[in-house]
């Protein structure tokens, strides 16, 4: 018998296939049977979220959205809490002390206090801010707080490190005149000197940190079946960001 004869063999075998069906890549405990089906047809995997029960889809999102259970989440909270509580009566007790009588009678620090009760309220900022709300979103990891804390929580922290940090530097200042030339220190860091160098610490960090309350916006992931908030910051270029 001829080769022509015989029964035509197709050119194009089916490859074995070397990765697993979907079904073994991808277990979710908290789907149903019709969910699970659905996961070792390929060609139904793009539509597997429109087949998964609304129960199914509270335990996937409470899975994929809370963290609390993490480890690193653990320890994180813990430490979070901790800065939260040394931060916040720290401060106040600092401030107590600052803004007491006799702390007032002594005129030689009035310009060094002033600076220290500038510090403890920029303190402040962070720890009641921001550090609630960046422990929340780390637990629950969609944006749930709106569009205007989206805004203000980065810039109060961004601000509230920078006079911290410009502050800082005018105590370190004060701190050398007042050690090489006392006279000349007083004369130079008088109480309304010190006043509008505040004011003027609180107007640069805000001018600096203002385009971020402007890039920073909240956003919208979709997964067919729910969304996703998240607050980010949107650039029009990246060089615009690193400067």
């Amino acid at each position: 018998m001829s080769t022509l004869d015989s029964p035509t063999v197709p050119l194009r075998q089916p490859l074995p296939s070397s990765h697993p069906p979907y079904s073994s890549l991808i277990s979710f405990p908290a789907l149903s049977t019709a969910s699970s089906s659905a996961l070792n047809d390929p060609t139904s995997f793009p539509l597997i979220l429109s087949n998964i029960s609304s129960n199914d889809l509270a335990d996937l999102e409470k899975m994929l959205l809370w963290t609390l259970h993490e480890p690193s989440t653990i320890a994180l909270t813990i430490m979070y809490c901790l800065s939260f509580i040394l931060g916040f009566v720290g401060n106040l007790m600092a401030l107590r002390v600052l803004t007491s009588r006799r702390s007032r009678r002594l005129a030689g620090v009035s310009a060094t206090r002033n600076l220290l009760v500038n510090l403890a309220a920029c303190d402040l900022a962070v720890v009641c801010v921001c550090m609630p709300i960046t422990l929340g979103n780390q637990i629950y990891t969609t944006w749930v707080y709106g569009d205007l804390l989206c805004r203000a929580v980065p810039f109060t922290q961004a601000m509230s490190v920078s006079a911290s940090v410009l502050t800082l530097t005018v105590i370190s200042v004060n701190r050398y005149y007042s050690v090489r030339s006392p006279l000349r220190a007083r004369s130079m860091f008088t109480r309304r000197r010190i006043l509008v160098t505040i004011a003027v610490v609180w107007t640069v960090s805000s001018m600096m940190c203002a385009p971020i309350a402007v890039m920073n916006r909240r956003q919208e992931i979709s997964f067919e079946t729910f969304t996703i908030l998240v607050c980010q910051e949107e650039w029009p270029r990246h060089r615009l960001k690193q400067g």
